[in-house]
Parts: structure tokens; C-alpha cells; sequence
């Protein structure tokens, strides 16, 4: 037998079930038929012979099966409702239990007393209290299980969230990419004209643009319209020196460092329209591929080496040739210029050998007398004549620089000058054909000036002299005299008309 008020520890279920037996046995009075005879039994007798209990060893019952618990349950349940609950009670052994014949019979009383409604009483409310304690264990079990359903259903939503992110990244990332892809393919119109036109092939470091004066290592694929590529090296120039193609020049003003571009541009801002023979047809279209390759500061010509400023200077002076050669009359100017600053002494100073000074001055003189070439070409007679007093100033036999002084003068109409200049160059290189001939236009261009000369001033004197020839008799040797005088003045302002229509051309 159980001890009373103890519950076996069989876990949840089967403490229950104890529990409610344990209320069973607290109901009194319950009857049973023992031999024929009513006596008193404890509840534990109304098992019936089906549910099979027995004590094990250790004095508690086996479990006892589902119908049996029903039994009991149903059958303690009726008897509170029938008020069943005042009956005497006799134990039983647990020897007897198997056999006993186990019946309830109910008790005729008619008392009533308010103990047995407060031992009801007493009875529901633990029986409520066991049904409460059932309904907590399964309730919180559902939330248990509520709570895993809403913790898988977080999961769910998390990973759809993190999928739905990685996604919206990806879609953020290719956009840029595309962003970047329509950035680069984008074509800047330089000078808004659409003759130079530049993209950007692979970015180069931002905000490294090299300014005017920076010494920039370029490396340069050129090609024609028709894909065949005519030049592919690497330049080192000052950038706005006109060192190089003004393609060139005003691009890479516009190129970061590592910058890789490709350019389009016109032939005036490329060779021109006259083209370089033998490769680069007249007004020929050019394609550039440019990159960036290094950008260091411009050199300070007072600091440099004679050495290093010879050799800019000579490099300057080959442009300027290269230029002229294309009839770029004004980019030559310009070269010559800046080949020029490298290669002047400046009043002396200059520390070397006597044979790299001395190279220095020829380039100097050279750039001075190629300047001047370059001057009359565009009709700059004054700046012409500054440049060749400059190379006569030190040379005064040189003979190109008397060829284009004489030119000069005849451009200025001042024949006689001219003639004599080259008559002095002729006495210097007689063998020169280009003397010669200047020479035998400029005496033509004298003769014939000194025909027109003396044919304006024949119409002139011989209107004079007709005039002089019939003096009117009733005048006086006054009105011969005032005659005279007027021809003199008509003779002078032809002088001046004529000395206009020669030197003012």
C-alpha cells in the first residue's frame, strides 16, 4: 500500500494519477460486499478484477491501465455528484484486493450535514486545482512549441531579409558598375566644337592632373582613319610648350595620372592640312590612344646644367623646324621661342665648355633666323627684322640672314636696300641659285619701279612745259614766273604720290 500523503515519483503522468487516487481514498463510507456481507472498503477497492493491480515488492502497485483509470475517475466523479461521500469505510487487504468483489452502495440518509457539502466542496476545488495544473503544463507546453514555430518563423524571416539585402547589394553594385561603364564610355568634347573629343579607358588617380610647365611621360598610339597605326612610343615633353601635336598637348592638360584615354581629333589640331609626308595624308582625321605614364615638375631653366639646357633647347628648335616644314608658321614662332629661353645667356653667367657654349649660341642664332623665315611668312615684317639684327648683330656674313634681310626690305618697298643686301650675299655665296634669283627680281622690280617713276614725272613736267610755251603777250614776266612756280609744286606732290604708291605697298 501507498502511505498516505505520499505520491510515487513515476513521473508526470502517473503522479497525477496517484494524486487522484489519494483524493479517492480521502471519500469515506464507500461500501463493499465481502461475503455476502456490506462492509466498509477503501476506495482503492473499486478496481475491478480487469484492472489487474498488484504490489510489487516494494509495496506500490503496478501501473494500473487506461480502463481502470477511467474507472476510477469516472466512478469518484459520479459519487461526489450523487453525494455519495458519508459511507463507512473498511480496509482490505492487499491479499484480498484481486478477489474482492468491489460494488458501491449508496447509503439512505437523509442528514445532510454541511460537512459532507464541505468535504465536496473541499474535493472540487482540489480536483479543479489538478485539471488547472493540467491545463498550465499543456498550456505552457503550447507556448513552448508557439515559441519555436515563432523562433523558425524569425529564422525564415531573417534569411528572407538577409536574401532580400544581398540582393539589393548586388543590385546597388551593379548599378554603380553600370554607372561607372556609362561614366567611361561618355565622350568629353574638349573644345565644344567636336574637333577633339576624348574617353576615358581605365580611371587614373584622382585629382592628379599635371599643370602647364610639368615635364609628363606620355606613351602614344597614333592611327589613321583607316586603322593602320603610324606611331607607337613614349614622349617626354613640357606640357604647353607646343613640344608635341596640340592633340596632345590639350588632352593630357586634362588626364590624371595612370589615366588611359582615347582621343579623336581633327587634322588641324593633328598634321594639318597639309599632312606629313610620306605616311599622314592632307587633312587627315587622327586616332590617339594616350596614357599617362609619370608627371614631374617643370624644369627651372636657371638651374639646370648648360648640358641639359642645350639639349631642351635643341629639342625645342627641332619641333620648331618640324612645324615650320607643315607651314605651322605661328607653332614654329612659338617653338623657336621657347628654345631660345634655354639656350640665351642672358647677359653671361654661364659655366661649361667652350665647345657647349659655343653649340649653344649656334642654336640660339639658328632659332632667331628660323624665326624670322617664320615671321615673314605670316607678313610680321618689323619682329622679322628684330630677329635677323639679332643673328647680323653676331654673324654679320650670315648669308640666310642677309637672303631674308633683303627680303625684308623689298617687303617693305625699299628696292635699293634690298639689291644692296643681296649683292652683298651674292659676293658670300655666288654659287647660290636662290640669291641669284631673288636678286635678278628684285633689279626687275627696280627698273621697272624707275619707269613708273619717270613716266608720272614725264606727264607731269611735259604739262608744265606746254604751259610755258604760250605766255599771253599782254602779261607780264610776273605771270611766267607764278607759272614756274605752280609746275615746281605739281612736280613735288607727284614726287610724294609716287614715293606713296611705292613705299606704301
Amino acid at each position: 500500500m501507498v502511505p498516505a500523503g505520499s505520491i510515487p515519483t513515476l513521473g508526470t503522468t502517473h503522479g497525477v494519477f496517484w494524486r487522484r487516487m489519494l483524493l479517492i481514498a480521502k471519500v469515506p463510507k464507500v461500501m463493499s460486499q465481502e461475503n455476502g456481507k456490506s462492509v466498509e472498503a477503501s476506495p482503492l477497492t473499486l478496481l475491478t478484477d480487469s484492472d489487474n493491480i498488484e504490489v510489487g515488492s516494494d509495496d506500490r502497485p503496478s501501473i494500473p491501465s487506461l480502463s481502470a483509470r477511467n474507472v476510477i475517475e469516472d466512478s469518484s466523479i459520479d459519487s461526489l455528484k450523487n453525494g455519495i461521500t458519508d459511507m463507512p469505510v473498511t480496509e482490505t487487504s492487499a491479499e484480498n484486493m484481486d478477489a474482492a468483489n468491489v460494488s458501491v452502495v449508496p447509503k439512505s440518509s437523509t442528514s445532510g450535514s454541511g460537512q459532507d457539502v464541505s468535504r465536496e466542496n473541499h474535493l472540487s476545488a482540489e480536483i479543479k486545482q489538478e485539471k488547472d495544473s493540467e491545463y498550465q503544463q499543456l498550456n505552457g507546453t503550447q507556448k513552448v512549441e508557439n515559441n519555436c514555430d515563432k523562433s523558425e518563423t524569425c529564422v525564415e524571416e531573417t534569411e528572407s531579409i538577409s536574401s532580400h539585402l544581398a540582393a539589393s547589394v548586388q543590385e546597388i553594385e551593379e548599378c554603380s558598375s553600370n554607372l561607372d561603364e556609362a561614366k567611361n564610355d561618355e565622350w568629353m568634347d574638349i573644345l565644344g566644337n567636336g574637333q577633339l573629343k576624348k574617353k576615358v579607358l581605365n580611371q587614373g588617380r584622382e585629382n592628379s592632373r599635371p599643370t602647364q610647365g610639368s615635364l609628363v611621360t606620355v606613351k602614344v598610339q597614333s592611327f589613321l582613319e583607316n586603322g593602320i597605326c603610324f606611331q607607337d612610343n613614349t614622349e617626354t615633353f613640357i606640357l604647353g610648350d607646343g613640344d608635341t601635336l596640340s592633340a596632345i598637348d590639350l588632352t593630357v592638360a586634362l588626364m590624371n595620372f595612370g589615366e588611359k584615354a582615347e582621343v579623336t581629333s581633327s587634322s588641324r589640331f593633328a598634321y594639318g592640312k597639309h599632312g606629313r609626308e610620306p605616311d599622314i595624308p592632307a587633312d587627315a582625321d587622327v586616332h590617339f590612344t594616350l596614357e599617362l605614364l609619370d608627371v614631374q615638375p617643370g624644369p627651372d631653366v636657371d638651374k639646370l646644367p648648360t648640358i641639359e639646357r642645350l639639349a631642351y633647347g635643341e629639342k625645342k628648335r627641332e619641333r620648331g623646324n618640324e612645324l615650320f616644314g607643315r607651314k605651322d608658321f605661328s607653332g614654329a614662332i612659338n617653338s623657336y621661342s621657347k628654345a631660345i629661353k634655354f639656350v640665351d645667356a642672358g647677359g653671361g653667367g654661364l659655366d661649361g665648355e667652350a665647345s657647349v657654349l659655343q653649340q649653344m649660341l649656334d642654336c640660339k642664332l639658328k632659332c632667331y633666323n628660323n624665326m624670322a623665315a617664320s615671321q615673314l611668312k605670316i607678313g610680321a615684317i618689323e619682329a622679322a627684322m628684330r630677329s635677323l639684327h639679332e643673328v647680323l648683330g653676331v654673324q654679320p656674313d650670315n648669308i640666310k640672314a642677309l637672303y631674308r634681310l633683303g627680303k625684308v626690305y623689298s617687303s617693305k618697298g625699299q628696292t635699293e636696300q634690298a639689291v644692296a643686301i643681296l649683292k652683298k650675299a651674292l659676293k658670300l655665296d655666288p654659287e647660290s641659285k636662290l640669291l641669284h634669283r631673288e636678286l635678278s627680281w628684285l633689279t626687275k622690280q627696280q627698273q621697272r619701279e624707275a619707269e613708273t617713276e619717270k613716266s608720272l614725272y614725264k606727264r607731269m613736267m611735259g604739262d608744265i612745259s606746254v604751259t610755258a610755251k604760250k605766255p599771253n603777250k599782254k602779261q607780264g614776266g610776273g605771270v611766267l614766273k607764278w607759272t614756274l612756280l605752280a609746275g615746281g609744286a605739281i612736280a613735288a606732290a607727284a614726287s610724294v604720290l609716287f614715293a606713296y604708291y611705292k613705299y606704301g605697298h
